[in-house]
């Protein structure tokens, strides 16, 4: 179960951070930040649904529109918003949703420099701490998951 994070300070480059606990100011902030990215089903649907047949076009209609009700009622652990979570930028992001809340001056591209300097083992431990997960555990469960990616991706795999 998780425990309440805290707050998370760290050095880089002679110079101290301090990254908010994972509050739900911040979660709303991120889960904000990946609907645009998503993009508006409905107007991908209109620039092709005059060539489509009339059954075809209706089916995709629907289609469209529940997505665009699902990205409406995004949260934190919708599957596109944890898909983003587990990259690079959409890492970064809420880093830098996390860092701004004592340094309201740093920007996105300061967190990205930040991030290459630490490592990616000092960002999961700030993040699982600032969620208040072990950190071990964390490592333990991202190091399993490359590894069940890497074999996915291997010559000759079947993909699971």
């Amino acid at each position: 179960m998780n425990q309440l994070g805290s707050d998370v300070e760290f050095e880089v480059l002679g110079k101290r951070l301090k990254a908010s606990r994972l509050k739900l100011s911040i979660t709303r902030q991120f889960v904000a930040w990946v609907k645009p990215q998503l993009g508006d089903p409905m107007l991908r649907l209109k620039s092709v649904v005059k060539d489509l047949p009339e059954s075809v076009a209706l089916e995709a209609y629907r289609d469209a529109k529940r997505e665009a009700e699902e990205i409406e009622a995004l949260d934190w652990n919708s599957t596109a918003v944890l898909r983003f979570r587990g990259t690079e930028q959409g890492v970064c992001h809420l880093l830098w949703l996390m860092l701004k809340v004592h340094h309201p001056g740093i920007t996105e591209d300061q967190v990205n420099d930040i991030a290459g300097v630490i490592g990616d083992d000092k960002v999961l431990e700030i993040m699982a701490v600032a969620n208040g997960q072990d950190p071990n555990a964390v490592r333990e469960a991202v190091k399993k998951k490359l590894a069940e990616m890497r074999e996915a991706a291997a010559p000759g795999s079947t993909g699971g």
